[in-house]
């Protein structure tokens, strides 16, 4: 009975598939995007609470322009105040004028009939000093009131220049407010998305366990496989083994009972054995370890070699001289 060799190949989990090593990719890929997305969700996040912090300057600005325009109103009633006393101090100055122009007629005409030209001329020279003086608070009077109207008109365009200050201000805290409650409203979603993010790596980790111990179990499964092969082949060759001592005891039995003659192979057609002094291409070693039956009829001298055998019985058998002479395994 020939021997066939067991075809020799890699155990079952000693590699992994490539089912899962596109599961392990996926899984290493989700996780490699969900870091990055959780990266930029950071750095926007980072981003809203600069900007946050940097709300409390713009209100301390906002605020200094305020008292800025409240100093510049206070300015400004001051100075109307000071306008309408210099305005009524010059109706005064004009009603004085007028009164003492009235009076300077009155006088003329009562030197109109004056007796002596002396008092004329003192009376005459009164009233000029009285003009003049009038004539010099007249002109104080539109000193002040041109000096007034400048610094008016000064304090109106520092009152204009505050208020656009303060409408720009304003509008600058309105947009700040805006942008922050945009950023917190993208931090928000931000969350969102991490707790999403971070929910979705979970799942990934969960499954990716999974798979490791699926694979674990495989592993197990496999390593089990090959233990209960390896048992399987152990009890054949003990069988073989066996099988092969019984063949041999039988033959020695044989051997002892009649004498040794060749065995009748009428029923077995042979090939046309090889022409007297033609030579045989045959493999010693490998034939007696490819056979372990004729391994052990040969030493228990049934037979005087491999090749004594192969010429008598091998050759009918179809048992191969020579490795190269074996078929090929399906």
């Amino acid at each position: 009975m020939a021997m066939m060799p067991v075809p020799a190949g890699k155990p079952p989990g000693q590699t992994e598939s490539w089912e899962e090593r596109a599961e392990q990719a996926r899984i290493f890929a989700q996780l490699g995007q969900i870091e990055y997305e959780r990266v930029l969700l950071q750095r926007r996040l980072d981003a809203a609470l600069a900007e946050a912090a940097a709300r409390p300057a713009m209100e301390a600005a906002l605020a200094e322009a305020h008292a800025r325009i409240a100093e510049l109103t206070d300015t400004a009633s001051k100075l109307r105040s000071q306008r309408d006393t210099q305005f009524a101090a010059r109706r005064g100055a004009e009603e004085a004028r007028d009164i003492a122009q009235a009076r300077i007629a009155a006088l003329e005409e009562e030197l109109a009939g004056a007796a002596t030209q002396e008092a004329v001329a003192a009376a005459t020279t009164g009233l000029a000093a009285e003009r003049d003086a009038a004539l010099a608070r007249i002109a104080g009077l539109e000193a002040e009131l041109a000096a007034a109207a400048a610094g008016r008109e000064a304090a109106g365009l520092a009152q204009a220049a505050a208020e656009e200050a303060r409408d720009a201000a304003l509008r600058s805290l309105e947009e700040a407010t805006a942008r922050i409650a945009e950023l917190m409203a993208e931090r928000e979603a931000g969350n969102q998305a991490a707790a999403r993010l971070r929910r979705a790596r979970q799942a990934a980790q969960n499954e990716a366990t999974a798979a490791r111990a699926e694979a674990e179990r495989l592993q197990q499964d496999a390593t089990m496989l090959i233990t209960a092969r390896a048992e399987a082949e152990n009890a054949r060759n003990r069988a073989i083994e066996e099988t092969m001592a019984l063949r041999v005891e039988l033959m020695r039995l044989r051997a002892g009972a009649e004498p040794r003659r060749k065995p009748d192979l009428s029923a077995t057609p042979a090939p046309a054995p090889a022409a007297p002094g033609e030579p045989v291409a045959f493999d010693e070693a490998w034939y007696l370890k490819t056979y372990p039956d004729v391994r052990a009829a040969v030493a228990a001298e049934i037979f005087s070699s491999g090749l004594d055998h192969f010429l008598q019985h091998g050759r009918a058998e179809g048992r191969q001289p020579l490795p190269e002479a074996m078929p090929a395994a399906g």
